[in-house]
């Protein structure tokens, strides 16, 4: 009986490492998709956005177009 249940005991051993092995890379491959995709809009805000404000801060602020910007702005905010 003690060999029988030393099988056992082994072959759950087993089975659990491998499946083990298997979550964890799961749980690797979505940290990197994560990972990916924080860089990706870290890298957008800062060449893209950051670069619109600085230009919109240039601008003459008191004509007609600005104070549209600064209404839709608001007015996606609000919905927020």
């Amino acid at each position: 009986m003690d060999s029988l249940a030393k099988a056992v005991a082994d072959a759950a051993e087993s089975v659990n490492q491998k499946h083990l092995g298997v979550a964890g890379d799961a749980i690797g491959e979505a940290g990197l998709i994560a990972r990916a995709s924080y860089n990706a809009a870290y890298a957008l805000a800062f060449t893209v956005v950051y670069p619109f404000a600085f230009v919109a801060q240039w601008l003459p602020q008191d004509n007609p177009v600005m104070h549209g910007l600064r209404d839709g702005a608001a007015a996606v905010l609000k919905r927020i």
